[in-house]
């Protein structure tokens, strides 16, 4: 049978007839698709194609039909992957990446109020959709790597400090970034994160925890690489577009767009874990690790700090998420007074280790949200 036809809305039943059969002759034959010839094609790329076939096949189903259909086709896939050699069993991260936006399309298409199907939705194992989700997202954002060409890609020229050519490896860096599917759908996966997060906490907080102080720590890491590559450029110290070159402003553009969608994904994605934890009883055992998650938040923001400045900092004046967030974070972390003293010295503590001068850009915006993190804290403390 052959696969369902792009835009084809197929039956569960149509998708079923299709992939159990496809499946059984890919195991059968398996051994012997690479002994076909030189110019055959090998096993795993044979099942490159045929997922590809079958995902342009769902394109315009109904979210759930899709979700289901994803789902065993992973499951197809894992199989198969059994009689592929260790290096060739990639082929099935297509299909996870695929079964986590469509799930994310799924939360979508349900509103909030419909508590009932959303707790059936999340009946599947939350630990492993939590890991799947932040593998997803941490791909997205290239590890926070996506940066790493940009002080090598900068040069000037007699008109402009600041010249990025459309050729370097930074903008093809960014462009890969910037037109991948997951960044195209990272506003969704990153509410699936958060409504994820949230539920594993509100249910097994034991058990969430730990997971969840990963998952941030994930963020965390990729987001100290976006400030360890951004730092020694020319571009963290800039104050204006006047000393950019046209194809500079062009790459940073999109620069700024990641650095900004980044951003966005932290918060919500952290928001919602510390929010959950408010609700947890004192008496609970977890209690002492809340303030582990609002300590990796709060580092996560400070390294986000020169992007938190276009938006006019984590203060009064921030959009109403971050603002939300970031007294959140430190009042969870005030109820904790041991750990607020210790993050508050480290803090006072903190030396670059580049000796930048003072009046650079970055430091001082780095420099003035640390200042929001301690006199708040202090507030905290006091009263």
């Amino acid at each position: 049978m052959a696969a369902p036809e792009p835009g084809s809305n197929p039956s569960t039943q149509q998708l079923g007839e299709h992939i159990l059969p496809t499946c059984s002759t890919f195991e059968a034959t398996g051994a012997e698709a690479d002994s076909n010839g030189l110019f055959s094609p090998s096993l795993d790329t044979q099942l490159n194609i045929w997922s590809l076939a079958i995902f342009q096949g769902l394109e315009g189903g109904h979210a759930i039909i899709r979700l289901a259909c994803c789902s065993g086709l992973l499951l197809a896939l894992r199989i198969s992957c059994s009689i592929l050699p260790v290096k060739k069993r990639g082929v099935k991260g297509i299909a996870e990446d695929e079964l986590v936006m469509t799930f994310a399309d799924v939360i979508d298409h349900f509103s909030i109020s419909s508590v009932g199907t959303l707790s059936e939705i999340y009946c599947a194992p939350t630990s492993h959709l939590l890991g799947l989700i932040m593998r997803t997202i941490e791909d997205a954002f290239d590890g926070g790597r996506f940066l790493s060409s940009l002080q090598s890609s900068l040069s000037s020229n007699a008109k402009f400090k600041i010249h990025i050519p459309l050729d370097s490896p930074i903008s093809e860096s960014i462009k890969s970034v910037s037109n991948s599917t997951s960044i195209a759908y990272i506003g969704s996966i990153s509410k699936l994160c958060a409504r994820t997060v949230s539920l594993f906490v509100d249910h097994r907080p034991n058990a969430a925890l730990p997971l969840i102080s990963e998952a941030y720590e994930k963020l965390n890491s990729i987001t100290a690489h976006v400030v360890t590559d951004w730092f020694p450029t020319a571009l963290s110290g800039a104050t204006g577009q006047s000393l950019l070159s046209p194809d500079a402003r062009e790459v940073t553009t999109a620069i700024w767009a990641t650095l900004k969608t980044l951003l966005f994904s932290v918060i919500m994605i952290t928001e919602a874990g510390l929010s959950a934890l408010v609700y947890i009883p004192s008496s609970s055992a977890v209690l002492p690790r809340n303030s582990t998650l609002a300590v990796i938040v709060l580092q996560t923001l400070s390294h986000l700090s020169f992007v938190i400045a276009q938006f006019g900092g984590a203060g009064h004046g921030a959009f109403d998420e971050l603002k939300r967030l970031f007294y959140l974070a430190l009042d969870v972390l005030g109820s904790d007074v041991a750990e607020s003293n210790e993050y508050a010295r480290r803090l006072c503590d903190v030396k670059s280790g580049l000796d930048p001068p003072l009046a650079h850009p970055f430091i001082k915006r780095k420099k003035l949200l640390r200042f929001q993190q301690s006199n708040n804290l202090f507030l905290c403390l006091t009263n």
